[in-house]
């Protein structure tokens, strides 16, 4: 999936390993969410809707603030079926093929959402994904690898700077990459 259309990883990957080994959510995953993007844009980085891609960016910021709140103050179980209920409204509205007009208050909304979801869980794509449906496939790919690979990068700060990123979680990342 990660390959074809530009996301997905976290739909499979962040429950695994939320089921294995919790302790390494979601800075485990944010390390590989912040790789594998460059292989995209290494080949369609052209293809990049910047305008889009500033909306989702602002909305993202914030959002980003309360998901780590999230992890702050939630317990380690209750954070598990977050990430559960993540993955079962993603294929909810994937199934749905629910149609989002792609303007500044929805990707700045769809950023937002993002932010936490992403910061909180690893699961960061959907909401995103959502209102790019329509777009051409090398755009979407291109403007979500930028976005992904900001947004791993933002939630990593984040977590770090509230204490919640221990170096296991990176190594196991940075592992997960190599594989």
């Amino acid at each position: 999936m990660q390959g074809g259309v530009g996301f997905g990883l976290g739909l499979v990957a962040a429950p695994v390993l939320t089921m294995m080994q919790p302790s390494l959510m979601p800075g485990a995953i944010q390390v590989v969410n912040a790789s594998l993007p460059l292989f995209t844009l290494a080949v369609e980085w052209r293809r990049v809707e910047w305008r889009a891609l500033g909306w989702a960016v602002l909305g993202r910021l914030p959002g980003s603030a309360v998901g780590a709140l999230i992890v702050v103050y939630v317990s380690a179980q209750a954070l598990g079926v977050f990430v559960g209920a993540m993955v079962l409204v993603a294929v909810a509205l994937t199934a749905r093929a629910v149609a989002i007009p792609r303007t500044g208050a929805t990707v700045t909304g769809a950023g937002f959402v993002s932010g936490i979801t992403g910061t909180a869980t690893g699961i960061g794509g959907p909401p995103i994904a959502l209102v790019f449906q329509g777009a051409k496939g090398p755009q979407v790919r291109a403007t979500l690898a930028v976005f992904f690979c900001f947004s791993a990068l933002q939630s990593l700060g984040v977590l770090w700077a509230v204490g919640h990123l221990p170096v296991r979680a990176l190594v196991a990342g940075g592992c997960w990459c190599r594989s």
